[in-house]
């Protein structure tokens, strides 16, 4: 648990998760309760360990949270778990979503928010007037027309992402966490030797090693199968070939 504060002298508490598999303390998260925070966030699936923080068993367990609860779902089109229908019941949830993954519009930056009506009135009067641009509204309709096409290739990556991990799971000095999202967090200690090959191959890799409980750590997003044989290979090279026991 890490305290911060901001300039507003506005108190940030982060609690980190287990080391084992980055489950959520739920005891600790609770004990903070008594303090009557008032805005709880929780990525779902979380980034970059790629697993729930929360699933629908453990909302009794936060369901008393004095203040608004926060769940950011930006990688629920991979992970098919959602909170929404929460919201009907607890008026203090809101839920968040993005174009950016699932729908591959990063560069259009658009998002939005899902809550009740009160909520969302309320925000209506911090929002900038024009805050989304008409060319990003048009591509968040072209997007959303093409929504059976992007569920095609949204089950294809998550079938990729399952024959990936498999796959990792049986390459000496790879320890890969299971993942809910469209890409997968993995541990070596062969780390160094990873980025370099994959860097010579032209394969980007995201280094979390400097992150707390992230010790020699890297992401690989699931690209398609051929991008994903690739990765793979550099890793049973680097793992086998280089230097390998």
């Amino acid at each position: 648990m890490k305290k911060f504060f901001s300039k507003k002298k506005v108190e940030i508490i982060k609690i980190l998760l287990n080391k084992e598999d980055f489950s959520l303390d739920f005891d600790m998260l609770r004990d903070y309760f008594k303090y009557n925070p008032k805005l709880l966030i929780l990525t779902n699936p979380n980034n970059p360990t790629g697993n729930f923080l929360i699933k629908s068993d453990d909302f009794e367990k936060i369901q008393d949270f004095p203040g608004i609860i926060l769940i950011d779902e930006a990688y629920y089109e991979f992970s098919g778990l959602t909170f929404l229908p929460y919201i009907e019941n607890f008026p203090n949830i809101i839920i968040l979503r993005t174009f950016s993954k699932a729908f591959s519009g990063a560069g259009i930056r658009l998002g939005y928010l899902i809550s009740n009506p009160k909520i969302v009135n309320y925000l209506n009067n911090f929002k900038l007037p024009y805050n989304v641009n008409i060319f990003t509204q048009i591509a968040g309709e072209k997007l959303i027309d093409k929504w059976p096409l992007l569920k095609e290739k949204i089950e294809v990556i998550k079938e990729e992402r399952d024959r990936i991990f498999e796959e990792m799971k049986n390459i000496k000095d790879i320890v890969p966490y299971p993942s809910e999202a469209n890409f997968i967090l993995f541990r070596s200690r062969k780390r160094e030797e990873i980025l370099k090959s994959c860097e010579e191959e032209g394969v980007a890799l995201r280094d979390f090693s400097k992150e707390p409980l992230l010790e020699n750590c890297l992401r690989v997003s699931i690209g398609d199968i051929k991008e994903n044989d690739v990765f793979i290979k550099i890793l049973k090279e680097v793992c086998y070939e280089k230097g390998g026991d």
